[in-house]
C-alpha cells in the first residue's frame, strides 16, 4: 500500500491546482516514479513551479525526493484494472475513470489513521451512523450491514435528520458518530458534526480528498478520490470509491479482530 500521508493542515494549504497534481500522483504512482518534472507538468497541465510548490508543502526538498518517497513506499502493488486498447468508447472511459479513482483512494489511505479508527470500532462504545438518504444513505446502510456481519454490536442508524440532531445532543463522549459525505459540505451532516464536536464526541468522517468543513470537525478522517460530475443539472458523482473505502475498512477491522497485524 502507498502510505503517503498528507494531514489535514497540509490539505487545507493546497491550492486547487496543487490538489489536482496530488490526485494525479495518487492515481499514477508508478508512472510518476519514472517521470521527469517536465513530463509530470505536461501530464497534469500545470507548471513545474506548481509541482515544486506541492513538494515543499509536503515537506519534501523537491521532485527527486517525491519520487524517492513514492518508490520506497510502493511496497505492495496497487490493485490493477484492465483497460482496452485502441479508440476508447464512452463506457470504457467511464470505467477507466472509476479505476483511477479507486487506485487513488486505495493509495490515499493513511495506515496510522486507519488503525486508530479500527481501535474505535473494536471498542464497546455505541456507534451512531447518520443516513441522509439517497445514494449516500445506501452507503451508510452498507456500512451498518458490514459491521453487523463483522460482529460489531451497538450500531445504530439515524435516518431522520431531526431525530439524529436530538440523539446526538443527548450522546455522551463515550459514543462514536460516523458521518459520510460526498462533498463534506452537506448542511445537515455538518450540523450533526458541530453538535458532536461541542459535546466532545469522537467523529469518524468519510469525505473527499479536498479540504472540506466536515474533515475539519472530525477527529478521524477517511479520504476518497472522486470527480464531481453533473448531467443536465443532476449530480452524478460516483459512489464507487465510497463503497470501496467502506469495504476496505471493514476487511481491515475483521483482520484486526482476528489478531492479524496490519
Amino acid at each position: 500500500m502507498l502510505q503517503f500521508h498528507v494531514d489535514d493542515a497540509v490539505m487545507k494549504s493546497l491550492s486547487k491546482n496543487e490538489l489536482s497534481v496530488l490526485q494525479y500522483i495518487y492515481a499514477h504512482p508508478q508512472e510518476v516514479c519514472s517521470m521527469s518534472i517536465k513530463e509530470l507538468s505536461s501530464q497534469v497541465c500545470y507548471s513545474p513551479t506548481t509541482v515544486l510548490r506541492l513538494c515543499k508543502k509536503l515537506n519534501l526538498s523537491g521532485f527527486s525526493e517525491l519520487k524517492y518517497t513514492l518508490k520506497s513506499r510502493l511496497q505492495q502493488p496497487a490493485p490493477t484494472f484492465s483497460s482496452s486498447t485502441g479508440e476508447p468508447r464512452e463506457d470504457t472511459t467511464i470505467l477507466e475513470n472509476m479505476s483511477k479513482e479507486l487506485v487513488a483512494t486505495f493509495n490515499f489511505i493513511d495506515h496510522d489513521q486507519l488503525l486508530e479508527i479500527i481501535a474505535l470500532l473494536d471498542s464497546d462504545k455505541p456507534l451512531y451512523i447518520y443516513s441522509p438518504g439517497g445514494i449516500t444513505g445506501i452507503v451508510s446502510e452498507y456500512l451498518q450491514r458490514l459491521l453487523f456481519i463483522a460482529g460489531r454490536k451497538q450500531v445504530f442508524m439515524m435516518d431522520s435528520t431531526k431525530l439524529a440532531q436530538h440523539i446526538v445532543q443527548e450522546l455522551s463522549p463515550d459514543s462514536i458518530l460516523f458521518l459520510i459525505s460526498t462533498g463534506g459540505t452537506f448542511a445537515p451532516t455538518l450540523r450533526l458534526a458541530q453538535i458532536a464536536a461541542m459535546r466532545q464526541i469522537p467523529i469518524i468522517a468519510v469525505s473527499p480528498y479536498e479540504a472540506n468543513t466536515l474533515s475539519t470537525l472530525a477527529q478521524y478522517n477517511l479520504r476518497f478520490f472522486t470527480t464531481q460530475r453533473e448531467n443536465s443539472g443532476a449530480e452524478m458523482t460516483s459512489r464507487l470509491p465510497l463503497f470501496y473505502l467502506i469495504s476496505a475498512l471493514i476487511r481491515c477491522y475483521v483482520l484486526y479482530k482476528d489478531g492479524i497485524r496490519l
